[in-house]
């Protein structure tokens, strides 16, 4: 007779039951299930299906040791089979496929292999390759450029910027040096440290220290647009907020430092969200508009302690954490104070990675439950994580903030070492060798 649920899939199931042979006496009841699957096509489904036997004897006590699901049960129950099936005799026999009773048959599962394990768990996907492919083409313009063509195209950028309404209230190396230049500077400072953050990332939501290698190198060259488009904007724009501000009787100090945070503030920290969480490996199909209102707040704090902090450091002296007077002091404290130089650790080291550390609690937060439920993610979920970490325990969640105060610490450590070096970007060289030594009268101008 037709079963409900094999009919519903296309399937026509005939049992027929009769007494084996030579078993009246003993008790037994012998089984014969076909499963005969439509050679016409299905009205439900619309699909030719070939025909396939199945046919076995199953005893009480051996059944009773398989363990049905409830559904297939259910599917016995409905078709009549069970009372019969629970008088069986001993004894069994399986003919043909051997698989629960009224179960489809399971296709074999694929193997996969070392490489496409690779690629999935190290989430090397196309911003993988978009992110290396432009880093490769930039990096090769400008070592394969001769020095004469390299200070051209920084003359034809001026030339631009001044086209588009620059005035002379910022000076060309002006221009150069606190923009241009320092913006491609903290570019590259944060693409050198990035892998220290993604690997730690990686590591502390449980995946292996190779694997967590990987990520460092993809997460870090999935940023690679946004922090150049993020980086280039923030140089290209500031000078004109600066030049606004200064006609407003600031100085020119004044108006450089307020010019970043108005900018930053007025739109940029989106791009930074979108950097944050392509990094992680989280795709544009898994964000969701609730979850950027607990993100975008959080990105607001810790910009103010991060990406603004290093960016003013960039290429200068931050002020050390210890008291000049430890550099006279006691052996051990001068010996303290010089290992703090060696290693920068100033105030604004501090401020990164102390000032960041409750902030990124949140936006890992947000990441990670994103990456692992995607659009389904709910603000319970995130607060849940917060409080609970990946184990839903208070012990957990206080576990997950130790966990990020150290990737805040050790990424702050490692971003504020290499915004701590020299400057040197040669495709600035020509162009600022080919102006005026001393600077100009500008930062100084008034209105």
């Amino acid at each position: 007779r037709r079963d409900a649920d094999a009919g519903a899939r296309g399937h026509s199931i005939h049992r027929h039951w009769q007494r084996a042979p030579g078993m009246a006496s003993r008790g037994r009841m012998g089984v014969s299930m076909f499963f005969e699957k439509h050679s016409r096509v299905s009205n439900t489904v619309g699909l030719t299906m070939p025909r396939m036997h199945f046919s076995s004897h199953i005893s009480t006590a051996q059944l009773a040791r398989i363990d049905l699901p409830a559904t297939k049960m259910a599917c016995l129950a409905r078709s009549g089979c069970a009372s019969r099936i629970n008088r069986l005799g001993s004894g069994l026999r399986i003919v043909g496929q051997r698989r629960a009773l009224c179960s489809e048959a399971t296709p074999p599962k694929a193997t996969e292999g070392f490489f496409a394990w690779l690629l999935r768990e190290g989430q090397i996907d196309s911003g993988f390759w978009q992110g290396t492919g432009l880093l490769a083409l930039v990096m090769g313009a400008v070592h394969f450029s001769s020095g004469e063509q390299r200070a051209n195209a920084v003359t034809g950028l001026v030339r631009t910027i001044r086209a588009i309404g620059l005035g002379e209230s910022v000076s060309d190396r002006q221009l150069i040096e606190d923009n241009i230049q320092k913006n491609s500077a903290a570019a590259v400072n944060v693409l050198m440290a990035s892998p220290t953050f993604y690997f730690l990332f990686a590591k502390m939501h449980g995946q292996s220290i190779f694997i967590s290698c990987v990520r460092a190198i993809t997460g870090t060259m999935r940023i690679v647009p946004f922090m150049g488009f993020f980086y280039a904007a923030f140089g290209v724009t500031v000078p004109f907020l600066t030049q606004a501000l200064m006609a407003r009787g600031q100085t020119y100090e004044e108006a450089q430092g307020n010019a970043g945070v108005i900018l930053m503030l007025s739109g940029f920290f989106v791009i930074e969200a979108l950097v944050e969480l392509r990094g992680c490996g989280v795709t544009f199909a898994q964000m969701t508009p609730a979850s950027f209102i607990l993100y975008l707040p959080a990105l607001i704090g810790r910009l103010a302690t991060g990406v603004l902090t290093q960016q003013k450091k960039t290429g200068s002296e931050s002020d050390p954490l210890l008291p000049e007077s430890w550099r006279e002091g006691p052996t051990w404290q001068q010996h303290t104070a010089m290992t703090f130089d060696m290693l920068h650790l100033d105030k604004d080291f501090i401020t990164t990675a102390m000032g960041t550390s409750v902030f990124q609690h949140v936006l890992n937060g947000v990441t990670w439950t994103l990456l692992n439920k995607g659009k389904a993610s709910t603000l319970g979920d995130i607060a849940r994580f917060l409080l609970g970490g990946m184990s839903g325990t208070a012990l957990s969640g206080a576990a997950q903030f130790g966990k990020t105060f150290i990737l805040r610490s050790l990424f702050g450590f490692s971003w504020n070492w290499f915004s701590s070096q020299p400057v040197d970007m040669p495709a600035y060289e020509g162009y600022l060798a080919s102006l005026p030594k001393e600077l100009d009268a500008a930062k100084a101008w008034q209105p």
